[in-house]
C-alpha cells in the first residue's frame, strides 16, 4: 500500500463512503424484509387454504393454483410489494447521490491541495465550486423517468413474474405453498441483491462524477486524474492493474458495478501553474506525490498474495509469462451500467474464449 498523506486521506474517504453505503444498504434490507413478511403471510394463507381443502377429503389438483385467479392475485401482490420497495430504494439512492455529490466536492479540493503541496510564499490557490444541479442533471437525478427509475421498476416486474413462476412450478411438482416459500425467498433475494448493487453503483457513480467535475472546474491546477484502488487481496486483478494509470479529465472512471476505486488528482507542477498565471515558479520544488502503478506493486507482493488475487491457475499462467497483469483488464458495455472494466477469464487471456464486445 503506498504511503503518504494523500493516500491515507483517500483511504479514509473510501472508508467513510463505505460506512455510509453500509448504513443505506441496511435500511434497504430492513424495508425489503418487511415486504417479504407480507409476501410470506400470503403464502401462509394459501397454505392454510390448501391444507383445509385436503382436510375436507378433497385432493387439490395440479390446476388448484390457477383456480379463482390464485396465481395471478399472488403475482399482483408481489408486484405491489416490490414496486413499493423500488420506490423506497429510488428515493434512498437519490438521497445518497445528493450527499455523495456534496462530499465529493469537499474531498476533491482536499486531495488536490494535498497533491499540490505547500504553495510558494505569497501565492493563494483558489478552488472553483461546481454547479451541483448540472452534475445531478448529467447523472439523470433530476429526470422523472430516469434510467435508475426504469431499472428498479424492471426488476420489480421481473421479480413478480419469477415469484409467480416459482409458486406455480412448485405446486405442479406437488409441493404446498409453505414448501415453496423457501425457494421463493431465495429467488426474490436476487431482486434485493440487484437493488443493492444498483444503489451502490449509482451512489459511487455520483461521487466519482462529482469528483471529476470538480477537477474539471479547476483544470488550471489539476491536469488529470489517477486511478486509485484499494490494493488488498480481495481487490480484483483488473483493479490492481488499473491502479496508478493516468487519465484525462474528460475520461470517466468506469469501474465494474459495485467497485470502489477512486480518483486521485494529477496536479500540475508549480512551473506549469506559474506559466499559466504569468509568474516564474520554476524554482519551486515539485512536491507532487509519486504514484507507483498497481502492476509494479503487484510484482512486489509475496506469491501467496498474488495467488489469492489471481487464483492458482491464472497465477501459474502469469508466472509462465503467458500474459501480463495489464492484459487482464477488459472493457465491456452493458445496457444497465454503460462501459465498465472487468477481469478477463483465463480462457480469454489464453485466446481460447471470445472476449465480450468492447
Amino acid at each position: 500500500m503506498p504511503e503518504g498523506e494523500i493516500y491515507e486521506t483517500i483511504e479514509r474517504f473510501r472508508r467513510d463512503l463505505l460506512r455510509r453505503e453500509r448504513k443505506a444498504a441496511s435500511e434497504m434490507v430492513r424495508v425489503y424484509g418487511q415486504a417479504w413478511k407480507r409476501i410470506r403471510a400470503e403464502l401462509e394463507r394459501l397454505h392454510t387454504e390448501y391444507e383445509a381443502m385436503k382436510a375436507r377429503g378433497e385432493e387439490p389438483g395440479k390446476d388448484w393454483i390457477y383456480q379463482y385467479n390464485r396465481a395471478r392475485a399472488f403475482r399482483n401482490q408481489v408486484l405491489r410489494e416490490l414496486q413499493t420497495f423500488a420506490q423506497y430504494a429510488e428515493n434512498k439512492v437519490r438521497e445518497e447521490q445528493i450527499e455523495a455529490v456534496r462530499i465529493a466536492e469537499e474531498q476533491a479540493e482536499r486531495l488536490a491541495r494535498l497533491a499540490l503541496g505547500t504553495p510558494p510564499a505569497g501565492l493563494t490557490i483558489d478552488w472553483n465550486r461546481i454547479d451541483r444541479y448540472a452534475v445531478e442533471t448529467m447523472l439523470g437525478m433530476t429526470q422523472m423517468e430516469s434510467p435508475l427509475h426504469r431499472l428498479l421498476l424492471s426488476i420489480s416486474s421481473e421479480g413478480a413474474q419469477t415469484a409467480e413462476d416459482t409458486l406455480v412450478q412448485g405446486m405442479l411438482l406437488g409441493k404446498n405453498p409453505r414448501e415453496v416459500a423457501r425457494e421463493m425467498r431465495r429467488v426474490l433475494g436476487t431482486t434485493l441483491s440487484r437493488a443493492l448493487t444498483i444503489a451502490r453503483t449509482e451512489t459511487l457513480r455520483a461521487h466519482r462524477e462529482a469528483t471529476r467535475a470538480s477537477y474539471q472546474a479547476n483544470s488550471d491546477i489539476v491536469a488529470g486524474w489517477v486511478w486509485h484502488s484499494a490494493l488488498g487481496t480481495r481487490t480484483c486483478a483488473a483493479c490492481w492493474a488499473m491502479h496508478g494509470t493516468v487519465h484525462r479529465l474528460d475520461e470517466i472512471l468506469d469501474d465494474h458495478p459495485g467497485g470502489r476505486c477512486g480518483m486521485v488528482p494529477l496536479a500540475r507542477s508549480w512551473a506549469d501553474i506559474g506559466r499559466r498565471i504569468g509568474s516564474d515558479l520554476s524554482g519551486v520544488p515539485d512536491s507532487r506525490p509519486e504514484i507507483e502503478t498497481g502492476v509494479s506493486l503487484f510484482g512486489k507482493l509475496p506469491p501467496e498474495k498474488q495467488i489469492k488475487i489471481l487464483g492458482p491457475a491464472k497465477y501459474a499462467a502469469w508466472k509462465d509469462g503467458k500474459f501480463t497483469l495489464a492484459d487482464v483488464v477488459g472493457r465491456s458495455r452493458s445496457k444497465e451500467w454503460g462501459t465498465h472494466r472487468y477481469e478477463k477469464s483465463l480462457a480469454q487471456l489464453l485466446g481460447t474464449e471470445n472476449h465480450p464486445a468492447e
